[in-house]
């Protein structure tokens, strides 16, 4: 399995990784992503009742774009208690990695701020970087670069999906933390930015779902 993942400007020795059949840094680890992480799970599996008046949200793979999280006119709104029950599952918050394992696979988007009200269907995988092991940023970037081995997960058979006990077996190459941290430092600015953008399009959705309510229930 080749992993792309460029290391050209790295100085220093190289030894043999037998698994990758290549060279590696002499510093970095081959770890599987379960290694990396503090929670991996999917979102709801069952059926949840729609509340037309309800102030949560239940999201799927089709509002995981460009490394975004983005609202549609076919959302689904949910009531408070079902929003709690699957939260206190998932526990999706600010910096996660939200990754789309079922129906439209391998979109990416990395939360820089809680989302408060939404949630998310089996299709949106949460994915928590262990921060003693690896950067949030350093893993939404190798988990852009690896898509091609995401795909390469799924599943033979039915509906497009990777089961989560093949992605936590997923390799993941692994810089030492310092290294992984400067290029933490130097990324965050480019996230903050797109961060802006979110809050932007979420204030736009409120508006929207707004003008829906008065011109259906007034």
């Amino acid at each position: 399995m080749d992993y792309q993942i460029p290391y050209d400007g790295c100085i220093g020795e190289f030894t043999w990784c037998e698994k990758l059949k290549r060279e590696i840094p002499e510093n970095w680890e081959l770890v599987r992503l379960e290694d990396v992480t503090k929670h991996l799970t999917d979102g709801e599996h069952g059926s949840v009742s729609e509340d037309p008046k309800g102030q949560y949200w239940l999201y799927g793979a089709s509002n995981i774009r460009d490394g975004q999280v983005v609202p549609s006119p076919s959302d689904k709104r949910i009531d408070y208690e079902a929003y709690q029950r699957i939260h206190k599952r998932t526990g999706t918050s600010k910096g996660d990695i939200l990754l789309t394992t079922a129906g439209t696979i391998g979109n990416i988007a990395y939360l820089q701020e809680d989302l408060d009200s939404i949630e998310f269907l089996r299709s949106v995988t949460t994915i928590r970087p262990d921060p003693d092991r690896i950067t949030a940023e350093y893993l939404y970037q190798y988990l852009l670069a690896a898509t091609p081995q995401i795909h390469a997960l799924k599943k033979a058979s039915g509906q497009n999906s990777i089961a989560l006990s093949d992605l936590r077996k997923m390799p993941i190459l692994l810089p030492p933390l310092e290294a992984q941290k400067l290029y933490s430092d130097k990324s965050v600015p480019f996230y903050h930015r797109i961060e802006i953008v979110r809050r932007e399009n979420q204030e736009l959705q409120k508006m929207y779902h707004l003008l829906i309510d008065i011109l259906i229930f007034d």
